[in-house]
């Protein structure tokens, strides 16, 4: 399945902190626009991120885990003040033949 970000944007710019922020994303997954919210929390030595809706197109088994992260480390970047060259098609991270991938 072809993942396209398409938009991001904070949900609430007045909350949002260098620890926590929300964030409006828009995708475009085989010509289906999918909107999801995550949330982005950081601590020290601690990531937490998720996405509502929870059983959004993320969860479908077609897209590839490690699709999903290279999704997640986009957000996480944008909340770090990164410039995202928009759209972006993401792609599956790729690691080496010694890496385990479960999906839960």
């Amino acid at each position: 399945m072809l993942l396209i970000a398409k938009a991001i944007a904070a949900v609430a710019r007045s909350e949002r902190t260098a620890e926590r922020g929300c964030y409006r994303v828009i995708l475009d997954v085989d010509g289906s626009q999918q909107e999801l919210i995550y949330t982005v929390e950081l601590t020290q030595g601690m990531r937490s991120v998720t996405w509502k809706p929870p059983d959004s197109i993320l969860s479908d088994p077609r897209i590839d885990v490690l699709t999903v992260a290279a999704l997640t480390d986009m957000v996480v970047a944008f909340h770090r003040g990164d410039a995202l060259d928009l759209p972006l098609q993401i792609l599956p991270f790729r690691v080496g033949p010694q890496t385990a991938v479960v999906r839960l």
